[in-house]
């Protein structure tokens, strides 16, 4: 009896777990097109933080506003040691704490310069998640997935359709331009649409500058962290601590600029309030490029509401590298 009822499941949701996996694999194939020829940026960082060759005495961690902010070889120009810069999209705090896990496998840094950025602390994007678990050990894959993210990290192993949710109207158009760019004979579609993006030292450097009609239109910063989310700030702050102690690493936190049309509209930047009572009270130097010495960011120095670009990134850069020197 029990035989026959678990191949009626079997039988009834076969279908459905082929279907879901057969979209999941047409929905992957940019992703895993960009694997195949070598231009996948995810890719080039692990293959780079990997090489037994190269040794990197600072690393930085965070999400795409450390990835478009600290280009290594302005910071590296000032201090004379070597930096890499392992920002990911969408980094979320538990995916820091497991990619530093891992990074450590292959390098011994002397110093990690963790990004702030308070809705990565609560956003948890598995489309980017599951794309650096894709290039980690596999202890260290499942380590993240059911240590860190436990259901969910289950739910979105068994149903990767889910990541898939935001990305979808993207993914369909990467998916007709792979198809356009292969009866043009196109070799590399990556570098014919983004021409002015391009990765140094892990550093995306983007010269694109936010249209003046959209930086008119952006508002105050208005990232508020309330009692739960301060909980959980600090309980998975205090793991990437423990780690950086364990294994004699000094840990310094940052937060990138905004453009000064929302710093000028903020009456309070309460994030900024808390981490910096946060981190003094446990001894974590904190640097908020907002307000650190002479704020000379402008709207022209970033691509849209908070990511800046290669000439804000200089800027900023430069200030980094004075802060590691010092």
């Amino acid at each position: 009896m029990k035989k026959f009822i678990f191949q009626s499941i079997f039988i009834f949701l076969f279908p459905f777990i082929l279907i879901i996996y057969s979209i999941n694999y047409v929905l992957n194939f940019p992703t895993q097109y960009s694997i195949n020829n070598g231009t996948n940026h995810v890719l080039v960082k692990w293959n780079e933080i990997k090489n037994p060759n190269e040794q990197f005495d600072n690393i930085i961690l965070g999400s795409s506003r450390a990835y478009n902010a600290y280009n290594p070889k302005i910071i590296d120009s000032i201090t004379s040691n070597s930096t890499y810069n392992m920002a990911t999209s969408s980094q979320n705090i538990i995916e820091s704490y497991y990619v530093l896990k891992e990074v450590l496998k292959y390098q011994s840094p002397k110093k990690i310069i963790y990004e702030i950025f308070v809705p990565q602390f609560t956003n948890t994007d598995f489309y980017h998640i599951m794309l650096n678990a894709h290039f980690m050990s596999n202890q260290g894959k499942w380590d993240m997935i059911l240590n860190g993210y436990k259901q969910k990290g289950l739910t979105n192993i068994f149903n990767p359709l889910l990541k898939h949710k935001p990305y979808l109207k993207n993914e369909i158009t990467s998916i007709l331009n792979l198809m356009k760019s292969s009866t043009q004979n196109a070799s590399n579609t990556e570098s014919n649409i983004q021409k002015n993006r391009y990765l140094i030292k892990g550093y995306m450097y983007d010269n694109f500058i936010i249209d003046s009609i959209q930086a008119s239109k952006i508002g105050p910063l208005t990232y508020n962290v309330d009692d739960s989310l301060a909980l959980f700030i600090k309980e998975k702050l205090e793991l990437i601590i423990k780690l950086c102690n364990e294994n004699n690493i000094e840990l310094i936190c940052v937060r990138a600029p905004y453009p000064r049309t929302r710093i000028n509209k903020t009456l309070e930047d309460k994030s900024s309030i808390f981490f910096t009572n946060f981190l003094e009270k446990k001894g974590i130097p904190f640097y908020d490029f907002n307000y650190y010495k002479n704020n000379n960011f402008y709207d022209s120095d970033f691509t849209d509401h908070h990511h800046i670009n290669s000439k804000g990134a200089t800027k900023v850069s430069k200030k980094l590298g004075e802060i590691l020197k010092e």
